[in-house]
């Protein structure tokens, strides 16, 4: 999951960046580590020769191994803490932390449709109704992080199921609106860091609650969800797009 990579993984970088030597060292991965993830670190200095991807299944010993605290922890009480300086930190690295505010700009539907879980289950009829306000359905599945970075800073209005989507507000630029389709199930602390996100970054956030529709054993939390299209339709209008 791309989300829990670039908050659990790539941000634990934030950490280190007060101590010269920490960054001067090599990074650990495994070799299951996709091109998007090498993408990634590019952007935060770490190339081909900075980054020791690691056999899976196989034992490995190191002379001192460090590991960064994650940027957030949630107790058994489900209350939460966070880092927020993460996000600063993942901007400043991507460059989006100076993307100007757009008006005018693209406005984006985000594809769920290949989930394996949460999705939203009218989305194509969700998107035939938001083509009069000139929305596009994008799937950030096939498309590089540098491509998604380019969309992002030119959104107006970021529509995104629950989800790998909600991570876009990170490339968006401030002021960018984001509108977040959840399941009503999604009540979980967990659950409320997109909001916590665009409050960072000063972006607008909505949140538009569905209807559960799960399938045979699968749990609440991960339940597929339809959203009211009607109502979804009269809150973009109120928004006057």
């Amino acid at each position: 999951n791309f989300g829990h990579w670039l908050f659990n993984h790539l941000g634990r970088l934030a950490f280190i960046q007060q101590f010269d030597y920490l960054c001067q060292l090599p990074l650990v991965l495994p070799n299951t580590a996709t091109s998007k993830h090498l993408e990634c670190l590019n952007y935060f200095g770490y190339d081909a020769d900075r980054i020791i991807l690691t056999e899976s299944g196989t034992l490995h010993r190191f002379e001192k191994l460090w590991a960064p605290i994650y940027p957030w922890y949630q107790a058994s009480d489900d209350k939460m803490w966070f880092s927020s300086g993460v996000i600063d930190f993942l901007r400043q690295g991507f460059e989006t932390d100076k993307t100007e505010a757009t008006t005018g700009g693209k406005r984006l539907l985000i594809s769920r449709q290949n989930a394996k879980w949460r999705r939203l289950l009218n989305e194509n009829d969700l998107f035939r109704a938001l083509e009069p306000f000139n929305f596009e359905l994008v799937n950030l599945e096939n498309i590089s992080i540098a491509k998604q970075i380019e969309i992002a800073s030119q959104a107006e209005i970021i529509i995104s199921p629950l989800g790998t989507g909600s991570n876009l507000c990170i490339f968006a630029s401030t002021n960018t609106i984001f509108v977040e389709a959840e399941p009503p199930t999604s009540n979980n602390s967990l659950f409320l860091l997109t909001k916590i996100y665009c409050h960072r970054i000063n972006q607008p956030f909505y949140k538009v609650v569905g209807t559960a529709r799960p399938l045979v054993n699968q749990i609440p939390l991960n339940s597929d969800y339809e959203i009211d299209i009607a109502k979804m339709v009269e809150f973009l209008t109120c928004l006057n797009l």
